[in-house]
Parts: structure tokens; C-alpha cells; sequence
């Protein structure tokens, strides 16, 4: 059983303003008003036990999920991963991926989360350097991993500037109900759910990487 899960996912899901109780019959139940409306078991996935709010649990349901996933993820990979095997101070982390002379690694740093990190194999092959270091971000964290190891071009992402660009153009568009004839799909598409729902230009990363050619 991952044993930091639970801990780790209440902490993520109140940073969020999610609600949860104490663990109870190997879920964690999470709270809408105060009481139970679905539960995260825990092996990260939702169920909903008889006498949760299961009406109401719609939205909340799967915005949990989202971030249950997340969570399980990384806590289960570090529960497992090895130790980095290095003499340049970072032997405390765990190592997740090493390819092409880059590493993604990541710790649990006590009641405040996971501290994720990058860096490249030194010139002796004995330690690393050039870190960036990402607190409680798993998600950036794999991204500039991707990115420094050359597995995705620098010419496909975007930075957090064009993002936001895009971000407002799309949304003017959206709000300012002109027709899309060219581009029928942002009317009804993932994109127009995403914007509706108001994700943040950073959490469309992804969707505009799935739509480049």
C-alpha cells in the first residue's frame, strides 16, 4: 500500500480548497458542505459509498480524480525509485527517469509536500549539475525534464507568455461570439470546455501540445 498517499493528496486537495475527512474504510472521503460526497480509495481511483452526496458529487468527482491521479503517481514512483547515487549533495533524492544525460528526481520534504528536481550528469559521471528545482510541482517538473532531454523540441511548447496570448485571443473569441467557420471545433471542442471551466493558461500546455502537427 502506498503509505503517503492519503496524506499527500489531503494536503494537495486543501491547498485547492477541497475538504476531506479522515481516512475510513481504505478511502479518503472527501467533503462538500461538510459531508462525505465521494471517496479516493487507495489506489487512487473514486468510487462513492451509499449515503454520499451523490447528486452533488458531479463536478467535485471529477476534479479529485484529476489530482488523485496526479498524486498517486508520483508518491507511488518514489515510494519504489532508487536513491540517486551521487557526491554532489543530492544522494537524498530518488531517482524517476535518466535518459539522454538528464535525470528527473524528486523527495518528500516532511509536512511540506515533494520537492521535484532536474539536473545534468557532470563531466566525471559521479554527480549532477545545473539543477532546477520544482516545489510541489510534479507536473513542471516533467515537463522541463522532457524538455532538457531533447524528448520534445523546444519549437513545439510554449512558453508562459504565449500561453497567456493564446489564453486571451481564444477567450475574446469565445466571449465576442463570432462565427468559427474555419475552425468549427473551438466552438464545441476541449478547448471551449477547458476555457469555460476557467483553467488557467499554464493547465492548456498540453491541450496546445496534443494540436500541434
Amino acid at each position: 500500500m502506498n503509505k503517503n498517499f492519503f496524506t499527500e493528496l489531503s494536503r494537495v486537495l486543501a491547498e485547492h480548497g477541497i475538504q476531506t475527512a479522515p481516512p475510513e474504510r481504505n478511502t479518503l472521503p472527501i467533503l462538500l458542505n461538510g459531508l462525505p460526497a465521494c471517496r479516493v480509495q487507495s489506489g487512487g481511483d473514486m468510487c462513492i459509498f451509499p449515503g454520499d452526496l451523490r447528486t452533488e458529487a458531479g463536478e467535485l468527482y471529477h476534479k479529485v480524480a484529476s489530482f488523485s491521479a496526479m498524486v498517486y503517481e508520483y508518491t507511488s514512483l518514489l515510494e519504489k525509485a532508487p536513491f540517486l547515487k551521487s557526491d554532489s549533495g543530492n544522494a537524498s533524492y530518488r531517482l524517476l527517469a535518466d535518459f539522454n544525460g538528464v535525470v528527473l528526481a524528486g523527495k518528500k520534504k516532511g509536512h511540506y509536500g515533494y520537492q521535484f528536481a532536474t539536473w545534468c550528469h557532470d563531466a566525471e559521471g559521479t554527480g549532477y549539475t545545473q539543477g532546477e528545482y520544482f516545489l510541489n510541482n510534479y507536473q513542471a517538473a516533467k515537463e522541463d525534464f522532457v524538455r532538457r532531454t531533447g524528448l520534445i523540441s523546444s519549437k513545439r511548447l510554449f512558453n508562459d507568455n504565449q500561453l497567456t496570448e493564446l489564453y486571451r485571443c481564444v477567450q475574446d473569441t469565445l466571449d465576442g461570439n463570432y462565427e468559427l467557420t474555419d475552425v468549427p471545433s473551438l466552438q464545441a471542442g476541449p478547448s471551449d470546455r477547458l476555457l469555460r471551466k476557467g483553467q488557467t493558461p499554464v493547465q492548456l500546455r498540453l491541450l496546445v501540445f496534443r494540436a500541434l502537427p
